[in-house]
Order: structure tokens, then C-alpha cells, then sequence
């Protein structure tokens, strides 16, 4: 009985078996070799004698193990397949995991089995049962049984033809891509028929005059009236070695909805990204405009108390206090929303910041706080990395002030130090204060979120928001670690590294 193997017509078939294992091989080449008498097997465990049976050809089907100290088995498929489309692969591993099995389908693995007793019983049957289904792939010969019982169901377009006779068998999903009736309507056509660019033309017409094989190509196809597919394909190719004519087997993703739902994302993003440029100029005509008349509401309010206050009566008094009180709250939140507003407006200056440096520059800047309070701040490990100065200035007062605001009964001990993971340089702010709620510990970065009175706690509830958008605009990621009563821990990340400079510092107040 004559087979086809690996592009040729050979009586005896001869079956790769690669592993390293000298004892399964051997046990595996007599499970083959004892159930049929036309068959030669050749064991191979170097990457060397693959390659020149790869080159060769001349076999029939290969088995292979998965654990290879030069690779894997998947890579072995990939490599068989690509040369020699039609033969078979099986996989023969001790431990079968589905993500390799999924791999290995889709990308052409015929069959697998586990190293067991029971694998070792079925090899023989299953590698001839594999061998005997195949079918000559040349023109005016039969079907690949395989395009019908295996592929017949799949979503992915499947195909395979020559360049003499165009097309010869195709799975339903293919002519669904394509819009068309059924597979029959895709029979002894060129592929190029359907490709829609010149580009697209090109690199078919490569595959079919040079046997030249295709990974991923993104092609637009017209199939039916109307109708147009995106796919990303991928054809395996060789030349027939007795008619020279290119023997292919091609495999069609349909990405259509993948580019619809990415062009609807990249018209949301810039719509987003117009409304955002509109509510910051929106932001920052409103302040600026509200600031020069609450600046006069503010000056008379005060004229008012300092001129009739205690020479009318008490409540003359209480309702003209509420008047300069709302008018500085006022002020300070326009100040608020406009810094906000503006924050970054200009653009990132990005330049190699030493953190040490910034942080001795945050704290002479917030030195008489820190002798008010009696605060000392710590710090160890801080690199240099690119980043916005100004910004990163901005956050470490923030951080430091916040530290220095909402504290406890105890000395005020500060602690600040960095360190160097996978998606860059993690920052932490560790203080001794009062802690906050883990409920609370999302809402505080939000805008004028405030967790205390002002008589408790003055300022706006907006340095927090800054911080986390200071951080955001330097593709980091911030977030706090408390628990009410023993302190608050606020790290965040930033990825950009230029270098580091480990050193350990302190910075105290009254002695």
C-alpha cells in the first residue's frame, strides 16, 4: 500500500520519534515497529539531527515529547509544519496540560497522547489511524478527510489548495468569513480573488510562486455583494518535489469585530479626550473669572467688620463674620480648582530628578511647620528618575504636609523611603497620625473630599486629588495603607528609572 509521506510516494514509512529518554524511546519505537512491517524508525535527541531530517524529509509522521532540553515540543510542530504542512504530528508527553494542547491545535497538532501505560498502548494505533486518513493533496485526488471531521465546526477559517488548481477544500467557517453560500462557492478559486489591496495580492502571490509560508498577515477580503472581512492569516506552504507545483493549507481569523470595537474605542477616546481639553478651559475661565469679584466681595465683607463690627449688635456681628468666612472659603476653593485645572496644562517636563534633593528642598520649604510641630521626617534609598521636578516638589510637600496636618497626641515621625520592583521605583510616605477608615481610604483622593470639619482640620480637601493626578500624569499609580490610630502609609509608583543613588538621611526639628 502506498502513503503519502512528507511530499513524497514511499512504501516503507518512517516515523520520527523525538525524545531524550533512551528508555521510552525504546519502548516506543518497539509499540511501532512491532505492529506493522513497513514501518523504520528513527529516534532522534539532538536538535542537530532533526534539523537535517527536517531538511531532508522522508518521513512519514513524527512523535514527539514535549520536555526537550532544546526546545519543546510545540516548536517542533511549529517547525514540521511549516516545512512539511501535511505530516502528521502527534504529541507524546508525560504531563499533558490544556494551554499546550491549545496551542498545539491551533496550530495544527493531529493528535496527542499521555506518556502512560496506556499511551504507550495506543501510539502504534493512533500514529497508523493518523497515517491511513491522509489523502494526497494534489490536484483532481480525493478530500482530506480532516477539512471534514475535524474542521468542519471550527470558527476559524480553514483551506487548503495549489496553485495549479486554486482551492480545494475549505470549512464552512471560511465561506462565512467570506459571505459566501458555502465551501463549494470557494472551490478552484484563487485566494487572490477575494484579497482586496495590491499589498494584500503581493504577499499571496508570494506564497503560491515561492511556497513561501504567511504568520499573522492582516488582509482585507470581498466575498459576497457588499461584503467585506478583515482577517489575519496564516499559510503554511511547501512545493510539491515531483510536479513543483505549491501545496498550501491556510488558516483565517476573522478580526472584523476586533477593528469595529477598536475604531469605536479610538472615536470614545477622542471625544474624551476633547471633553477633557473643554472641562479644563472650562475649569480655568470660570476661576479666573470668579476670582477678581470674590476678591472684592471678600475685601468689603472684611471693611464691614472691621468698621460696624461690636456697633450694631451680636448678630450683626455673627452674620457679617459668616460673610468673610464664606468669602475665603470661596477664594481658597477657586485657588483650588484652578491649580488643579492648570496642573500639567503645559505639558511634563521631564528631566533626571534626584529625590533626595527634593525631598531636602519639600522640607526647607515646609520648615516652620515642621518646627511648629516638632516633626521629624526621615528618609533612605531615594533614586533618580525622569519626572515633572516642579510636580514631584508639589506631591512630597503634599504628602509631608498632609503627615504634618493629621496627627496625633505623639511626637510627629515621618518616614519615607523607595524601592526598586518589576514596574518601577514604589515610593513610600509612612507617618504616626490619627489613620483613616479603610472606607474612606478610595474616597480621600477625590476632589474637596473631606473626612473632618475645617474647625478640625483646615484646607480644602483637594491636595490628595492633586497628588493622585501628579502621579497618574507620570503613568504611576498611587493608593494608602491605614488603619485609624496607627498611622497612614501612602506609596505610590513611578516607572521611569534613570538611575539610583542609595543613601540615608534625617531631617529633625528642635533638636
Amino acid at each position: 500500500m502506498s502513503v503519502h509521506v512528507a511530499g513524497r510516494m514511499k512504501k516503507t514509512r518512517t516515523l520520527l520519534l523525538i525524545d531524550e529518554s533512551p528508555d521510552d524511546t525504546t519502548l516506543a519505537a518497539l509499540q511501532l515497529s512491532r505492529n506493522s512491517q513497513d514501518v523504520r524508525v528513527e529516534k532522534v535527541s539532538d536538535p542537530i539531527t532533526f534539523a537535517e531530517h527536517l531538511s531532508r524529509g522522508g518521513f512519514a509522521a513524527v512523535i514527539t515529547e514535549y520536555d526537550l532540553s532544546w526546545g519543546n515540543g510545540i516548536r517542533v510542530l511549529e517547525a514540521v509544519k511549516a516545512r512539511w504542512p501535511l505530516c502528521p504530528v502527534i504529541l507524546f508527553t508525560a504531563d499533558l496540560k490544556a494551554e499546550m494542547l491549545s496551542e498545539g491545535l491551533r496550530l495544527g497538532l493531529d493528535g496527542y497522547l499521555p506518556k502512560t501505560s496506556s499511551g504507550f498502548l495506543r501510539l502504534a494505533s493512533t500514529v497508523f489511524r493518523l497515517l491511513d486518513r491522509e489523502a494526497p493533496l494534489t490536484p483532481g485526488t480525493g478530500e482530506a478527510q480532516r477539512f471534514k471531521k475535524v474542521m468542519k465546526g471550527l470558527a476559524t477559517g480553514i483551506f487548503s489548495g495549489t496553485r495549479a488548481s486554486g482551492i480545494l477544500e475549505a470549512n464552512p467557517a471560511m465561506a462565512r468569513i467570506l459571505g459566501l453560500a458555502g465551501p463549494e462557492a470557494l472551490k478552484g478559486r484563487n485566494l487572490a480573488d477575494f484579497i482586496v489591496t495590491e499589498e494584500g495580492r503581493e504577499k499571496w502571490r508570494a506564497v503560491l510562486d515561492k511556497a513561501q509560508s504567511l504568520e499573522n498577515a492582516a488582509l482585507t477580503l470581498s466575498g459576497g455583494p457588499g461584503h467585506n472581512a478583515w482577517i489575519r492569516l496564516t499559510v503554511w506552504a511547501t512545493e510539491d518535489p515531483v510536479s513543483r507545483d505549491c501545496i498550501y493549507e491556510g488558516m483565517a481569523e476573522d478580526v472584523g469585530g476586533w477593528m469595529h470595537a477598536e475604531e469605536e474605542l479610538s472615536k470614545r477616546e477622542e471625544a474624551l479626550r476633547k471633553s477633557n481639553a473643554e472641562l479644563k478651559q472650562f475649569s480655568y475661565i470660570v476661576s479666573h473669572d470668579l476670582h477678581e469679584p470674590l476678591q472684592l466681595v471678600s475685601r468689603y465683607a472684611q471693611l464691614l467688620l472691621d468698621r460696624y463690627g461690636g456697633k450694631v449688635d451680636r448678630e450683626a456681628d455673627r452674620f457679617l463674620y459668616h460673610l468673610v468666612d464664606s468669602a475665603q472659603r470661596m477664594q481658597e476653593r477657586i485657588d483650588s480648582v484652578l491649580e488643579y485645572a492648570t496642573l500639567g496644562a503645559k505639558g511634563l517636563k521631564l528631566v533626571p530628578v534626584s529625590f533626595s534633593g527634593l525631598v531636602d528642598e519639600a522640607l526647607e520649604n515646609l520648615k516652620t511647620l515642621l518646627e511648629d510641630t516638632g516633626a521629624r521626617v526621615t528618609y533612605e534609598h531615594l533614586p533618580t528618575i525622569n519626572a515633572d521636578r516642579s510636580q514631584m516638589l508639589q506631591l512630597f510637600e503634599n504628602l509631608i504636609g498632609n503627615a504634618l496636618k493629621f496627627r496625633g497626641d505623639n511626637p510627629v515621625r515621618v518616614h519615607i523611603t523607595a524601592a526598586k520592583q518589576e514596574d518601577g521605583w514604589r515610593f513610600s510616605v509612612q507617618d504616626n497620625g490619627i489613620g483613616i477608615e479603610p472606607a474612606q481610604q478610595e474616597r480621600i483622593f477625590g476632589m474637596f473630599q473631606r473626612l473632618h470639619t475645617k474647625s478640625e482640620y483646615p484646607g480644602t480637601g483637594i491636595g490628595l486629588a492633586i497628588c493622585k493626578k501628579i502621579v497618574e500624569q507620570h503613568n504611576g499609580k498611587i493608593w494608602v495603607e491605614s488603619e485609624p490610630g496607627k498611622g497612614a502609609r501612602f506609596l505610590f509608583v513611578l516607572p521611569e528609572k534613570v538611575s539610583s543613588e542609595p543613601m540615608e538621611r534625617a531631617v529633625e526639628a528642635n533638636g
